[in-house]
């Protein structure tokens, strides 16, 4: 007798199993393991039986061979089959194409780069459970999906696994161009290729065993039409000409190919379908023989994921240098537990390059965590490559604390880069920030935003990149004060060794120790104005000016107690004078700067340059053109900016932030300490000239001396003011200006200095914050950023308000700095109904200090959700009306009651008609039995127009229905 029987796949033992046909599988199975591909191994059709005649999984050999180009010939034997191949290239057409566990395929072929296309015209999937062997390249093509099973052996000089068609031409001439909407790859077994290649191709493709091509290349691939290009010595070309829907890559096993490269690619068919790529397994290529090893997991970059767990090993460990890893994709999540290494002991290391679209470091929420990226970059450097595709703007923003002690660390962002939280670097670590890169440098607008401190160790640690046709800018980096007389451009005293050099601080600088330099005269300012010799003095020299003209960038530290008291000198600041140069993101705390023209505690004299993101807050003293932070500037540009330190002066133009302003626009600034001067004294400038314009900027400070005001001293030439706003209580000026224009100055009274609505040219949502009654205008960009976010809340109908929220989360760990007491708004506060409502956290504000935090909430929503249903516990019991025009009282209030069933005796629903609620109710009128009405309150008539009527409340006729109903 004739025994039919079909396989089903045995999730236990990672293999099909040949049943009965009559066997009953009790429905469709999902595979066990660690397959990432959703539902398990989804091969197309596997639901489909493989048939195999005569009962046994014994006789599941290939079947129905033909050559269909090139020739070979086919043996049989007892659990074998040889195909022996005499072309070069060859095609076979088979029924079916599987190997039991215990049976083996061997191919004989003329050479190693003899290749044979087994091609499967049959309805089943192919299952690889024995030995296949070739001393040439096996190409398998089977649309209904490929396994090799856990007890999967292949050796062989190359191999392609594919779902995807290729048609005989192209393959007689070696153009592998597969295409198809072909099923899944997967592998749990051994796939060996020294020296060849794998090819494992799919709309969605798996491996969950090990697959071995040293020397050589592995490739995963999804799509519905791929090209492979062999370029020799076992290396592939891919490209992915179509996506395919949902196209998924996975790893949970081990792939190796030392000295080669490994590829795990997917596209979709749509710029708006989901793709994966998927790792938790191990990938290996480290170098060998000199041949650098190189990963790549590329997920499409409109909307595809990489999810980078396990490990991705591309290091050195026996010699050479360190090979790469690529991990690109719309968006890349790399797990805690991920490591990656291209460590290299005796030669250079390796790079990792992650490549999204916007990127997030951050604790939670993000795409790695500062935790996670500091402990890979110990044993690879990290390249970290936005750019702006699909909704992403192209920004990189480090949101969480990122230590480490080697290797480098680079940051290229399409748009910007916001450094929002510390980074801490130490030993023979380094940073290179690469930013606007998606346009050339010529009026790149793209910036690096210094919200929180870089520390760097001393030396060549650091450099910067605008614009993808721009020069990298080498900086050194200082961490030390330096001594008296130090000109050796090693320390922040050294500086005026070379006045042309890019400097950075990787660490706040204590200048205590000045005030007892130089005889008292304290810290020598770096770079000098002209020395005109004296009036009427024929033996006079004069002096040039030697102005610093490269970059100066605290990187969100600070110096403190500077002290420099030269009060017969001209040009005098931290910086003497400067021309063209760039000076950004730098605090300076307390200490005292004296002098005589042209003295501010940043800058005397400021030339052509550009300065951004400083403040100050120490004492400054001189005669004329004297300033908080800028004495003279001219030609230049000030933006965001404070100061809150007093300025006292004898002489004309004194003001909180500039003395003297010279066709330099500033915007974005304020000042708060007190400023005294001889005349032209104003609480931000003294002298504003020659067109200056000035914008969003405001002064509290008490002003004193003659010709004074509350913001400008002099606003004559041409100043132009737009948003600018004094205390007029607490500077004691009625005027915004003591000469000139005061058009577009606004004097306030100290209350309306804390409400947001009295600054109406401000801008509150991307430069400034203020928390109404508690703070005046603050710097955002000086802040700490800070999310606060209500929790989702979700209750059950119970006819009670809501009020409260659920709590709140927090984007970052919170300070004393957080004040205030949390309150919820929004439409949630007072519903009753079910539905969807607004939760809005509130309540909350920061320091009157620019170290507070710059808050923004975020609505949470609360759903009231419908009662159970057949809920009759707030109903009357059944009450029968049996005269016509009779009413009953409704027994107990019934919030949001639904749904009316009147019903004659025999059970039969009344006309509508017949139906009244008493007048006078809230929320009740007349209502067709079986509709809804919002409430019954205790007390309420109901009358029935007719007799025999029952109010029934049972279960079968439902008064009080459930609310979804």
């Amino acid at each position: 007798m004739n025994h039919i029987y079909r396989s089903i796949w045995n999730s236990k033992t990672g293999i099909f199993t040949a049943v009965s046909e009559n066997t009953k599988t009790g429905g469709k199975q999902a595979c066990s393991g660690k397959s990432v591909v959703s539902g398990g191994f989804a091969l197309k059709a596997l639901a489909t039986s493989l048939l195999i005649a005569f009962g046994s999984t014994s006789y599941a050999m290939p079947v129905g061979g033909v050559v269909a180009a090139g020739s070979a010939s086919v043996t049989n034997g007892n659990g074998s089959m040889t195909v022996n191949q005499t072309s070069q290239n060859v095609v076979l057409n088979w029924q079916s194409f599987n190997i039991g566990a215990t049976e083996a395929v061997r191919f004989v072929q003329p050479n190693s780069s003899s290749v044979a296309l087994n091609r499967v015209i049959g309805a089943d999937p192919s299952s690889i459970l024995g030995s296949l062997t070739a001393n040439g390249k096996v190409f398998l093509v089977n649309p209904n999906g490929i396994l090799f099973g856990k007890s999967a052996s292949v050796n062989v000089g190359g191999l392609v696994a594919s779902t995807l068609n290729i048609s005989d031409s192209d393959f007689m001439a070696g153009n592998y161009k597969f295409a198809g909407t072909g099923g899944s790859v997967l592998n749990q077994g051994s796939i060996n290729a020294d020296g060849g290649y794998v090819a494992l191709l799919g709309a969605n493709v798996s491996n969950e065993g090990i697959i071995n091509a040293r020397l050589g290349s592995v490739v995963l691939a999804a799509g519905n039409a791929i090209t492979l290009d062999i370029v020799g010595d076992g290396l592939l070309n891919v490209a992915i000409n179509e996506g395919a829907l949902n196209a998924l890559v996975s790893n949970g096993g081990m792939i190796q190919a030392d000295g080669g490269q490994v590829l795990m690619t997917a596209q979709a068919a749509g710029n708006l379908l989901q793709t994966a790529v998927n790792n938790t397994g191990v990938i290996q290529a480290q170098t060998i023989e000199n041949h650098n090893g190189i990963i790549k997991l590329l997920g499409d970059m409109q909307s595809g994921t990489v999810s980078v767990g396990g490990k991705l090993d591309a290091s050195a460990p026996n010699g050479g240098n360190g090979g790469f890893i690529e991990t690109s994709a719309a968006h890349v999540k790399v797990s805690d537990g991920a490591r990656i290494t291209t460590a290299a002991p005796q030669g250079l290391t390796g790079s990792w390059l992650i490549d999204p679209s916007d990127y997030t470091i951050a604790a939670t929420g993000g795409d790695i965590t500062g935790a996670q990226l500091s402990t890979n970059l110990g044993s690879t450097d990290v390249i970290i490559q936005s750019i702006s595709v699909g909704s992403g703007n192209g920004d990189v923003n480090v949101n969480d604390t990122v230590t480490w002690s080697a290797n480098k660390l680079t940051l290229n962002a399409q748009n910007n880069i916001n450094i929002n939280t510390e980074m801490n670097a130490s030993g023979t670590a380094s940073l290179a920030l690469e930013y606007g890169q998606a346009a050339v440098a010529a009026g790149n607008t793209s910036t690096v935003n210094v919200n929180a401190p870089i520390n760097l160790p001393a030396g060549n640690n650091f450099s910067t990149k605008l614009g993808s046709d721009g020069s990298t800018v080498n900086y050194m980096v200082i961490t030390d004060l330096g001594a008296a007389g130090d000109a050796g451009g090693v320390s922040l005293q050294g500086i005026k060794g070379n006045l042309a050099g890019n400097y950075v601080l990787g660490a706040d600088i204590d200048a205590s120790s000045t005030s007892g330099w130089n005889s008292g005269a304290g810290f020598d300012p770096v770079g000098k104005p002209a020395v005109d010799p004296d009036f009427g003095d024929p033996f006079g020299v004069a002096v040039p000016a030697t102005p610093f003209t490269g970059t100066f960038d605290g990187l969100g530290h600070t110096i403190s107690s500077l002290t420099i008291n030269r009060p017969s000198e001209d040009g005098v600041g931290l910086f003497g004078q400067v021309n063209g140069a760039k000076l950004r993101n730098i605090g300076l705390l307390g200490g005292s700067v004296t002098g005589n023209s042209r003295v501010g505690s940043l800058v005397g004299d400021s030339q052509n340059s550009t300065i951004r993101q400083i403040y100050a807050t120490g004492a400054i003293n001189g005669r004329e053109a004297v300033g908080g932070l800028v004495g003279n500037s001219q030609n230049s540009t000030i933006r965001q900016a404070y100061t809150t330190g007093a300025v006292n002066a004898s002489g004309a133009g004194v003001g909180g932030l500039v003395g003297q302003n010279i066709s330099t626009p500033i915007s974005q600034a304020y000042t708060t300490g007190t400023v005294h001067g001889g005349n032209y004294v104003g609480g931000l400038l003294g002298y504003n000239l020659s067109g200056s314009t000035i914008t969003e900027a405001y002064a509290t400070g008490a002003v004193t001396g003659n010709t004074t005001g509350g913001l400008i001293g002099s606003n004559a030439s041409g100043g132009t003011i737009t948003a600018g706003y004094w205390d007029s209580y607490s500077t004691g000026q009625t005027a915004g200006a003591g000469y000139g224009s005061v058009a577009g100055m606004t004097g306030l009274n100290t209350s309306q200095m804390k409400t947001a609505s009295a600054f109406s040219g401000l801008d509150f949502i991307n430069t400034w914050v203020i928390y109404d009654t508690y703070t005046k205008p603050l710097l955002r960009s000086f802040m700490t950023a800070l999310t606060v976010t209500a929790n989702s809340a979700s209750k059950t109908y119970d006819g009670v308000a809501y009020s409260g929220g659920n709590g709140v989360s927090y984007s970052s760990t919170i300070n004393g700095n957080l004040l205030g007491t949390l309150s919820y708004g929004g439409n949630s506060q007072g519903s009753v109904n079910e539905g969807s409502y607004v939760v809005t956290p509130g309540g909350l504000y920061s320091t009157n200090q620019q170290g507070g935090y710059a808050i923004t909430f975020v609505n949470g929503t609360l759903t009231i959700n419908p009662p159970a249903a057949n809920d009759n516990s707030a109903a009357p019991t059944g009450t029968s009306l049996e005269n016509g025009g009779n009413s009953t009282k409704v027994q107990n209030a019934i919030a949001n009651a639904r749904s009316m069933n009147f019903a004659n005796s025999n059970g039969n629903n009344i006309a509508s008609s017949l139906v009244s609620f008493g007048l006078g109710v809230p929320n009740v009128s007349m209502a067709p039995a079986g509709t809804s009405v919002d409430s019954m309150l205790a007390g309420l008539n109901i009358t029935v127009k007719d007799q025999g009527v029952n109010l029934p409340f049972g279960e079968q006729n439902e008064y009080k229905k459930d609310i979804a109903d």
